[in-house]
């Protein structure tokens, strides 16, 4: 018998955006793109909130995914940025946009 996978995609998106001179704001957003292809967008956080806590934390997510199944096949950083002086470091490459790729039998 052969095996058959089907395949969930999850961006994770950074994103800032100018609304003013020095201003910006920045959301935080997990795209889910299950197997059929539609698009399924979960808002994390956002500047404008007035808050620094997630909705949903990546650990969340994943638990989510797990219960119904999927297991993670890939990671990959899509985007990142590099800051300077962070944690000790003078220059530090912060990822912005990092896509994981999860499998499930059926």
């Amino acid at each position: 018998m052969t095996q058959r996978w089907e395949y969930l995609t999850v961006i994770f998106r950074y994103e800032g955006e100018e609304v003013g001179p020095e201003m910006h704001t920045w959301t935080q957003t997990y795209l889910i793109y299950g197997p059929d292809g539609e698009e399924e967008k979960r808002h994390i956080w956002s500047s404008e909130e007035g808050t620094s806590e997630a909705k949903i934390t990546l650990t969340e997510l994943l638990n989510e995914l797990g219960e119904e199944g999927w297991e993670l096949a890939s990671e990959t950083v899509l985007n990142s940025v590099v800051l300077s002086k962070r944690q000790g470091f003078s220059q530090v490459g912060v990822p912005i946009s990092t896509r994981w790729i999860f499998k499930r039998q059926y």
